[in-house]
């Protein structure tokens, strides 16, 4: 029976393969999966967060660096690969790009403030509000008295302040996205086109160690046995 059995388990291992899907190898039920997604905001089933890492030695070109991150991320968003970003990359951009909206800003404005602030004033007296009290507007649209908030104070007011880490010799930006499953591998393909951006996602590379298992599981059974 033993010589049989070995015949025909023999025949059949050949059709075995080892799962190197993490998921795969515990067992979770409705009730622990809903509360899951309830605590990461995500099904982890049907899709996956991805950490993305941009460092520099300068504040500048890391920003710069994220802030094209940002751009590719919005599109692959947009064309609903990517299902959702967080990232400072749309509140810190580079100071080339500031200044090019700023000029933008400027000729918008350049022949429409008078008759803007005439109108504003004659209706907010209308209905009885002070002149005085669309000053801060005036400013704001003539860019005078412009006062530039510091990175660190605009992060925290906005509760970024963790994926951005500013220190003497570097400056790291961290943004993470959710993917479907179907779509991650794609998505981080495209992503790793970028220079300078490194991605991160931890069921890779929980996959990546249960592969070097994987990859010696023939020569562990014969050393079992």
């Amino acid at each position: 029976i033993i010589i049989v059995l070995t015949v025909v388990f023999l025949y059949s291992s050949g059709t075995i393969q080892f799962d190197s899907e993490l998921e795969n190898m515990s067992y979770h039920t409705d009730d622990l999966k809903f509360k899951e997604q309830e605590l990461k905001g995500l099904n982890s089933t049907i899709e996956k967060r991805i950490y993305l890492f941009v460092t520099d030695t300068i504040y500048e070109k890391a920003c710069a660096k994220n802030f094209e991150l940002f751009q590719k991320l919005e599109a692959l968003r947009k064309t609903g690969d990517v299902k959702n970003i967080l990232s400072a990359g749309q509140f810190l951009v580079p100071e080339k790009i500031r200044k090019e909206r700023t000029k933008i800003w400027i000729n918008y404005w350049n022949g429409k403030e008078t008759n803007t602030m005439n109108t504003l004033y004659k209706t907010a007296d209308s209905i009885g509000f002070n002149k005085a009290a669309f000053l801060d507007f005036k400013s704001w649209i003539e860019r005078k008295n412009v006062e530039y908030v510091l990175t660190d104070s605009l992060l925290t007011m906005i509760g970024l302040n963790n994926l951005v880490e500013i220190e003497k010799t570097k400056t790291t930006f961290i943004s993470t996205i959710l993917v479907s499953n179907d779509k991650r591998e794609s998505v981080k393909t495209q992503i790793r086109q970028l220079k300078g951006i490194e991605v991160f996602d931890r069921a890779e590379v929980a996959s990546s160690l249960l592969t070097m298992v994987q990859n010696d599981f023939n020569l562990i059974l014969i050393l079992s046995a």
